[in-house]
């Protein structure tokens, strides 16, 4: 999203767009059935893209002045936490010890609180796994590559819906050495 963007012009464009599909559609014969439903096809995409741009217009002065750049900034915050957790992590492996896995026995599950701060620490790392994990599949799915995997409703191939279950996978089993490399427990 372009924060100085002319939405004014995106929807005139738009609008010119639609009305010269409407205007082609209005004019083939049905003879030429399957560019008909190509153009239909455009028409649909091209509305909605209208009623999108239509609603960012329409943004209130709240949700464009407040709700935008608080989301930004708690996005950042995040980040930033993120990025100290791995550094103090990555101290403490090269400093102490006792933190390599030499196969020590720490207490049972349940026996002791796994974070230093108690329920807020162990809160703040539940987010914070969520975080990576939506922050890891949007940035896998905004790869030039792996852009056009993303699925498509009534347009997704067995292939593709097997790719993207594979690629969760790996997603998902890559989470749990993120946040061990976070200090997450």
């Amino acid at each position: 999203m372009v924060i100085l963007e002319d939405l004014d012009e995106q929807i005139y464009i738009i609008t010119l767009e639609e009305e010269a599909l409407q205007r082609r559609l209005n004019g083939l014969s049905s003879s030429v059935e399957y560019n008909i439903m190509e153009l239909e096809q455009e028409l649909e995409n091209v509305k909605t893209l209208k009623t999108k741009l239509e609603r960012r217009k329409k943004a209130s002065a709240w949700e464009r002045n407040l709700v935008y750049p608080a989301v930004m900034v708690l996005l950042l915050i995040e980040t930033s936490i993120s990025v100290l957790l791995v550094a103090c992590n990555i101290l403490c492996l090269l400093v102490d010890e006792t933190a390599m896995p030499k196969g020590t026995r720490g207490p049972g599950i349940g026996n002791a609180s796994l974070s230093a701060f108690g329920f807020v620490g162990a809160a703040l790392e539940i987010i914070l796994i969520f975080y990576l994990m939506v922050s890891s599949v949007v940035g896998f799915y905004s790869l030039r590559f792996f852009g056009n995997f993303i699925p498509k409703k009534d347009d997704t191939t067995m292939t593709k819906i097997i790719g993207n279950c594979v690629s969760i996978l790996v997603l998902s089993s890559a989470l749990p050495v993120m946040s061990r490399t976070l200090g997450m427990k």
